[in-house]
């Protein structure tokens, strides 16, 4: 699969025009990391994972359009990297950030993610780690938030 995703990339590179980033079927930059950083992750490869974050984050520091969704899919997926190299401490710093999010911005791709990190957090090797616990109960928080926040029909 992350063969795959490398071929795409190297095939468009020049080839694609410019994307404004503003469509709902818009692919610029930070989306086409976020696509390669869940190949990572489904891959069980969270340091292709994280390079791929980073790729979205340099582009958003090169002007790409910021979009509230992608980037906290992104800060979401990062820390579903850090916890599978077992570094609580790294996911937290992704985690907090997104905590911050609007309930009208937390859909359900982005609970979907906030679901994953507490589905690995209830793994045997995090039972006693309270940083494990405190996080599953910030994401508890943050996604009743988001069923209460979101618009009727949406949830």
């Amino acid at each position: 699969m992350m063969e795959a995703l490398n071929r795409a990339g190297e095939a468009s590179n020049g080839q694609v025009a410019a994307d404004s980033g503003l469509s709902a079927w818009s692919c610029p930059r930070p989306r086409q990391a976020l696509f390669a950083l869940s190949v990572g992750i489904q891959c069980g490869d969270p340091d292709a994972a994280l390079r791929a974050a980073e790729m979205a984050d340099q582009a958003w520091a090169r002007g790409d359009p910021w979009v509230a969704a992608t980037w906290a899919q992104v800060r979401l997926g990062a820390g579903v990297a850090h916890i599978i190299r077992g570094d609580l401490g790294a996911a937290q710093g992704e985690l907090a950030p997104v905590l911050t999010l609007d309930p009208a911005f937390r859909m359900a791709t982005v609970v979907a993610y906030t679901s994953e990190i507490d589905r690995r957090l209830r793994q045997q090797r995090f039972q006693r780690d309270p940083a494990a616990g405190r996080m599953r109960e910030q994401i508890k928080a943050f996604n009743s938030g988001a069923l209460r926040g979101a618009p009727k029909g949406d949830a």
